[in-house]
């Protein structure tokens, strides 16, 4: 980065963790690029000269929202909570296709469309694919297992999963199970 501070110019460096800088002086090439507050404007299609067009990032947003909206109806599911590691992984990739595009004016409408339609068919054919081959499911989804056996918690197990006492009586309640001793068994 460039400052200029007076009548003279200074190139700043920052150290590798960003908690100090150091300032070398330094001379143009070109005309350095003044930031002025007309910059910020709703104004220019296609946010040309460095300007940031604040239609195009509500564009973006709103093919986006409408996006996950569709995916979440057109996949059978209620919401975005992740019910295994496709879901954690799909809604990853959501968040940084659409955070690293939004912002950038070099990325069109219609590029950001087709990203967002190229991902869907990506989610939808994995979910096609692991409804179809068991073996894929099991690789990609894991395999159920079995927490409560008549009665029994196996805590080992749980454990294992990553399922704590609390996470598992809270499963239980929302559910309409007040005792353990009601459950034949639980995957």
């Amino acid at each position: 980065m460039t400052l200029q501070i007076g009548k003279k110019y200074y190139t700043v460096s920052f150290n590798g963790d960003q908690s100090s800088y150091s300032l070398a002086k330094t001379n143009l090439v070109n005309q350095p690029h003044q930031v002025k507050s007309a910059d910020f404007s709703f104004g220019s299609a296609g946010g040309t000269n460095g300007e940031m067009d604040y239609w195009d990032i509500a564009l973006k947003f709103i093919v986006g929202l409408i996006t996950i909206v569709l995916q979440i109806n057109l996949s059978g599911k209620g919401n975005l909570a992740p019910s295994n590691a496709i879901d954690q992984v799909q809604n990853y990739i959501f968040g940084g296709i659409i955070g690293g595009t939004i912002y950038n004016s070099q990325i069109t409408n219609l590029q950001f469309i087709v990203i967002m339609l190229i991902w869907s068919v990506i989610v939808f054919t994995i979910k096609f694919l692991t409804s179809q081959n068991t073996t894929l499911n099991k690789l990609i989804n894991g395999s159920p297992q079995v927490l409560i056996s008549n009665g029994i918690i196996n805590v080992r197990r749980a454990l294992k999963n990553g399922v704590t006492a609390s996470e598992l009586t809270f499963k239980l309640r929302t559910h309409g199970v007040n005792d353990i001793k009601d459950v034949q068994m639980l995957l």
